[in-house]
């Protein structure tokens, strides 16, 4: 009786320590996972990463006051659908305080078009995948970087939520540091 005892006992502190590592281990997994969630939301993610300017193009985002960069492909669904989003964006921040840039694949024929009449408002700038990289850290489409003097603020990939825009809003009406 005493020998099946101290075995329930072992086999109750095994059955613990194995459901505690369970939960850490899922924990550390959805914490490894939340910028790929936040990604799939649209949720703006807070950045510090300088821009590192690849060309003369992309050097005129790094030395922006502040700036609200699109990056997009014209043949992207996701991107035709946050286009709405943007295009309100636009509406209500060109002539402010901020640059707005639209960062499109090089030899897309169709990048400054895309745009449309906003893209008077709009600095288009091709450059390829590699520079886009390099210069913005942004590895997918859509993605709405926030720069502020040559250093990346924040960072939403995916259709933009109304909170991200709120963010985006805000940020656009602060006076640059």
């Amino acid at each position: 009786m005493n020998r099946w005892k101290r075995l329930s006992i072992t086999g109750f502190l095994a059955l613990l320590l194995a459901w505690s590592g369970l939960r850490t281990a899922s924990a550390a997994v959805a914490w490894s996972r939340a910028p790929e969630a936040a990604q799939r939301t649209g949720l703006l993610q807070p950045a510090r990463t300088r821009v590192r300017a690849t060309t003369p193009e992309l050097a005129r985002i790094a030395r922006a006051k502040r700036a609200i960069v699109f990056v997009y492909a014209p043949t992207c669904s996701a991107c035709n659908g946050n286009m709405a989003n943007w295009i309100d964006l636009v509406a209500d921040l060109h002539g402010g305080q901020v640059q707005l840039f639209a960062v499109a694949p090089a030899g897309t024929p169709a990048a400054r078009e895309y745009w449309g009449p906003l893209s008077r408002h709009v600095h288009v700038i091709t450059a390829t995948p590699a520079e886009v990289r390099g210069a913005l850290n942004a590895e997918v489409t859509p993605a709405t970087i926030l720069v502020e003097n040559g250093v990346i603020r924040g960072v939403a990939t995916g259709a933009l939520t109304r909170p991200a825009i709120r963010q985006v809003h805000a940020f656009a009406a602060r006076p640059a540091e």
